[in-house]
């Protein structure tokens, strides 16, 4: 992953940083400066401790794993560490349409059936509702004697593998939830029928039909029921049930039924075909293949369905805006669908979307498709697994942090392709889920803009936590170049100290910065740059020889201070005159006087640290802006001094419990 990355670079840069300075002074300290190898060994010990993060492993470690914390709160389960904080450097996202911007509660609201507009009431996948022409209310009977509504009932309610189950006083759908509103719509014409099913075509996204053989009760005859995207469905009729006579499928009906299509579609609704079979030629065969079933099939109408968006997707794109994140919806429905809850969902900021389909992306070069994917937003329609496949390895040779969505076993390349693969928690199957990095427990496209927020927040938490520790190191270096350029100097700080220090303010309050939430106004900047380094060369020397240099001359003021106040060490005094310099003495053999020196560089080098890393928890916000204490370090205080348990504790060793017994 990206961070991967940029530990491993971070690693060796420290690493090599440390290394080359200890090697340099331990050199000069024992060929110039006269020191004993000794002497120069434990210069170079000190001053290589100095120089490494002890904490780097375990903040960078807790600051990720308290990002999938905050993710699984806002429906987001990531499955590898390493997973979040790539979403902070997410550019694009591919997502689907269906449950991730729509709510997937599909409910048919318009029927078109022997030339006439039949509107459908209802609410939800309650099987109860009213058919309506021209204003007009339909009646149980005079649905049963119109032959094609009657038929493309039939056909809704056979060709299906959705059920209906009643949970209380409300209805779930046990199935695919369009399935399962044209078995809801079999329900409000009171459609309860039986028969044999002798084979099933189930769906394909090449096919993008389905269809059923089957004997109807009291009938010794094959029928086959399909239904499909339109299209492709209307190609494979040769005849339409028109007033209850099957008739020739002409080319101006045919017109008619794809411009009634095209306008249910326009309005952002999901339109099906529903056709039959059963004429003498389809009694003899006898293979049940799809290619010899779905053929000279007679139209019955088109049903169409509303799948309202999520409430939260609108605010959510426009908060991808403001991150500079582009979305581009791939999806299996019909252009002019797709289109019109791209409008509504905000797709573009407004202006115009470019629509592609499945076979348009088939016949362009990868350099024209390349072109176009870097000019902005857009909308694949009547996609393929593999059409989709190939956007995302474009989109990553391109050099763009790509997220996908997917649900389906189909997906699973596209999703395994991605630097992040989201699959859906609700209505994903097992096998996208496996080839995923993390999975959305709501299937909704808002719990990707807030995993998003937690990633970049990780990111800030490690780059602060680096600034931190780059700060308090020239604490511990500088008093060992001290030590080694004038001899006789007395060593400001020990090894011990150096480890202290390391220990104790450098990794505890750094651990504090690694779990800090993300800021106020993060979704408000663009994606990091992929060659953004984790410490520049710019960042180090602001660190070290600005802010951290300001902080080690603080500690030496005072430590002259209380040198020249203890007698033992003043202006003017020359090395030769001063006490012995602990060099080569036990630690209590060392004069009183000196041992006051160093704890009076020790102390100022803990409370600036104290200070330094409240000051680190934000880069725009002042201190007195911000709670005092970090909000998993105030609830933890809390639980320690007052024995006070937070709510969501307690529900968790309930739940546990439950689990376990």
């Amino acid at each position: 992953s990206p961070l991967q990355k940029q530990l491993h670079a971070t690693v060796r840069s420290i690493a090599g940083l440390a290394g080359g300075l200890g090697l340099l002074f331990l050199l000069l300290g024992w060929l110039v400066a006269g020191l004993s190898f000794v002497e120069a060994l434990v210069f170079f010990i000190g001053l290589f401790v100095a120089n490494v993060p002890e904490g780097l492993l375990p903040t960078v470690t807790l600051s990720l794993a308290m990002g999938v914390t905050r993710m699984a709160k806002r429906h987001a389960l990531v499955k590898n560490l390493p997973a979040v904080e790539t979403l902070g450097c997410t550019t694009v996202i591919c997502c689907d349409k269906t449950g991730t911007l729509t709510q997937n509660l599909m409910m048919v609201q318009r029927l078109y059936v022997d030339g006439r507009l039949v509107e459908v009431s209802g609410i939800g996948y309650q099987p109860r509702g009213e058919f309506s022409v021209d204003g007009r209310a339909l009646s149980l009977d005079e649905i049963s004697r119109w032959v094609s509504l009657r038929r493309l009932l039939e056909c809704s309610f056979i060709c299906n593998n959705a059920h209906l189950e009643k949970s209380g006083s409300d209805y779930r759908v046990l199935g695919d939830p369009t399935e399962g509103a044209l078995v809801c719509l079999a329900g409000k014409a009171g459609l309860r029928g039986s028969h044999q099913r002798l084979h099933v075509n189930p769906f394909e996204s090449v096919r993008k039909r389905m269809s059923v053989v089957i004997k109807l009760e009291g009938q010794n005859r094959k029928t086959v029921y399909a239904k499909g995207a339109p299209l492709e469905t209307l190609q494979r009729c040769d005849r339409i049930l028109r007033h209850g006579e099957v008739r020739s499928l002409d080319d101006p009906e045919r017109k008619r039924i794809v411009e009634e299509n095209d306008a249910m579609a326009g309005r952002g609704l999901r339109v099906l075909a529903l056709a039959y079979r059963d004429d003498p030629e389809l009694q003899e065969l006898s293979s049940y293949s799809a290619d010899e079933m779905e053929t000279r099939l007679v139209f019955l109408g088109l049903a169409a369905m509303t799948d309202p968006i999520r409430l939260e997707v609108p605010e959510a794109i426009r908060a991808c805006h403001s991150a500079g994140i582009r979305v581009i919806m791939i999806t299996g429905d019909y252009p002019l669908t797709a289109a019109s809850i791209g409008q509504q969902i905000g797709l573009g900021d407004g202006g115009p979307l470019k629509i592609m389909t499945g076979a348009e992306i088939s016949e362009m070069t990868d350099e024209k498709l390349r072109a176009m994917l870097a000019e902005g937003e857009s909308i694949f329609a009547r996609v393929a697994p593999e059409h989709k496949l190939r956007i995302v390895s474009l989109l990553k040779e391109m050099g763009e942090i790509v997220a996908v969505t997917g649900d389906g076993v189909n997906d699973a390349p596209a999703l395994k392709k991605a630097d992040i693969g989201i699959a859906m928690g609700v209505r994903g199957n097992d096998v996208a889920k496996e080839a995923a990095h993390m999975i959305l427990t709501d299937d909704n496209f808002g719990s990707i803009v807030a995993a998003i927020e937690e990633g970049r927040a990780i990111f800030d938490n490690i780059k602060r936590f680096a600034a931190y520790v780059l700060n308090s190191n020239p604490h511990e270096m500088y008093p060992y170049i001290v030590w080694m350029l004038f001899p006789g100097m007395p060593l400001a700080m020990t090894v011990m100290g150096v480890l202290a220090v390391d220990v104790g303010t450098d990794l505890i309050p750094a651990m504090g910065l690694g779990i800090e939430p993300p800021e106020k106004g993060i979704m408000e900047r663009p994606p990091r740059r992929q060659d953004e380094k984790l410490l520049s060369l710019k960042f180090i020397l602001r660190s070290y020889f600005v802010q951290g240099s300001l902080l080690a001359f603080s500690c030496y003021a005072t430590y002259y201070y209380m040198g020249w106040v203890s007698g033992y060490w003043h202006p003017g005094l020359s090395l030769a005159s001063m006490p012995p310099s602990p060099q080569g003495l036990k630690f209590n053999e060392a004069s009183q006087p000196y041992l006051q020196s160093l704890t009076a560089y020790f102390f100022p080098t803990v409370t600036t640290q104290i200070a330094n890393v409240l000051t680190k928890r934000s880069a725009k916000t002042s201190l007195f802006g911000k709670d005092f204490l970090n909000p998993w370090y105030r609830r933890e205080l809390l639980q320690a001094v007052a024995g006070w348990t937070p709510p969501r504790y307690i529900a968790r060793v309930k739940i546990d419990y439950h689990v376990s017994g």
